[in-house]
């Protein structure tokens, strides 16, 4: 799964179920300070545009209800989900020939994922 740096995704509690589950589920950091890369953030940006800019919600539970609105239509709207992906700038994650671009999957540790190394020994 590929993640932001957002402190939820590096806690004791997520790396404890990590650890518990290594062989189902792997996640690979986004760079510090790059929304770009990040399809959240596309996500993010249309549904931003999908509220109603006449009539604001006042409350977090007016905006809640409008939120949930916003995902039960996408739900039902696939080539929208899909299109989030093929923005150039997150076109990487469908592109499996380039699933690890230079330094953007580098592990919290400083390594680099398994498929970024696997392509620099075949390229030398």
């Amino acid at each position: 799964m590929i993640v932001d740096r957002h402190s939820a995704h590096r806690s004791k509690t997520v790396r404890a179920w990590l650890a518990d589950h290594k062989d189902e589920i792997e996640l690979r950091f986004l760079p510090s300070h790059s929304p770009e890369p990040n399809p959240d953030e596309l996500v993010n940006s249309d549904l931003k545009r999908s509220l109603p800019h006449t009539q604001r919600a006042r409350t977090q539970s007016e905006l809640a209800v409008e939120t949930r609105r916003f995902f039960h239509c996408r739900q039902r709207q696939p080539h929208v989900i899909t299109g989030y992906f093929k923005a150039p700038h997150v076109r990487y994650i469908l592109d499996e020939r380039t699933q690890c671009a230079s330094d953007q999957y580098d592990q919290p540790d400083g390594s680099r994922c398994q498929a970024h190394l696997t392509s620099q020994r075949g390229a030398s």
